[in-house]
This record gives C-alpha cells, structure tokens and sequence, in this order.
C-alpha cells in the first residue's frame, strides 16, 4: 500500500473529480505540494504570466484558454485522446487551495520575463525530443 501524506489526503478529498485522470492527479498533487505553480504579476499593469514545475523545466500555462506549452497537451489533448496535462490540474488545484506562487513584478520586466520564459520552454520542447 502507498503510503501518503496528511497533505495528499488532504488534497485528494478536495478534488475527488480528479481521480479519474490517475497518474496525472497524483503528479499534479505532487506539484501542488512542492509550491511548483507560480504566478507571475506584472504592475501596474496586473498582467500574468504563470508556470508550472515540470519534469523537464518550466510550461507555461494560459488556464483560461485552456492551454499549456507542454508536449502531452500537444500530442495527446489537442488531439482529443484525453482531456488535461497534469500542468493545468495543477494550476486548477492551487488556485482553489491558495497554493499558487505569486511573485511580483514591475511592467519594466515583463519583456525580459517573457524571453527568458521562451527560453526555457524551447529549451523544454528540444529536451522532450530527444
């Protein structure tokens, strides 16, 4: 028997819609649990630019859209065999625990910000393809 966290049961109890998604819910819990859903604020402006810890870097996240720049949401739910990447589990989670990472930023950083995030997802995607 796996043995799990006060935190784990925790989180499980709150999203028992998401035990249908399997191995995805428990990485996302494990992300959720290790502060890997971050929130970048840009002020004054108040944009957003939020990311989540994954397993080869950083995938950036638009939950609105629904979105995520990773590989599994590429393939496999933009090609309608399934229905979510654990990122935006993740993300959906920590926003209704108050778990998100917020950090602030002022509007001067976001073009920085925003490189360096293209950055590293390219350098995600070129990782995934090997």
């Amino acid at each position: 028997m796996k043995k799990t966290s006060e935190e784990t049961d925790t989180l499980r109890a709150q999203f028992p819609e998401y035990a249908k998604h399997g191995s995805k819910f428990d990485r996302a819990i494990d992300t959720v649990k290790a502060g890997g859903v971050k929130e970048s604020v840009f002020l004054p402006s108040g944009r957003k630019v939020i990311t989540v810890v994954g397993r080869l870097g950083d995938e950036f996240i638009d939950p609105d859209k629904p979105y995520c720049s990773c590989s599994n949401f590429f393939f496999r739910v933009l090609g309608g065999r399934e229905e979510t990447c654990y990122h935006l589990l993740s993300y959906r989670m920590a926003a209704k625990t108050g778990k998100l990472d917020v950090v602030k930023f002022s509007d001067e950083e976001y073009g920085a910000y925003l490189t360096a995030t293209v950055r590293d997802v390219f350098e995600v995607l070129r990782r995934s393809a090997s």
